[in-house]
């Protein structure tokens, strides 16, 4: 297990090379599911040029405040989006 900083560097690029399987822990914020789609396009160009046996393990939802109605719009789409994501990898 490689734990990485949030950011998008050349620690979690050499990361994703030597992974198998990536879990990516993600607010359900608006911002958060935004940012998401980098992290997504990175892994895929990982899997195309350096690590072919690269996968998406799961996208865990985090910091989820069920009282408000953008977190639960967020929650939902990251269901979907897992869902649509698992079977293009």
């Amino acid at each position: 297990m490689l734990d990485c900083p949030p950011s998008l560097g050349i620690l979690s690029y050499i990361s994703l090379v030597a992974a198998t399987h990536v879990l990516i822990p993600i607010q359900t914020q608006y911002k958060a599911l935004k940012g998401t789609e980098l992290l997504l396009k990175t892994i895929a160009r990982v899997k195309e040029r350096a690590n072919r046996r690269l996968k998406i393990g799961g996208i865990i939802p985090t910091l989820h405040d069920s009282r408000t109605i953008q977190a639960e719009m967020s929650k939902r789409r990251l269901a979907v989006f897992s869902t649509a994501k698992e079977i293009s990898y």
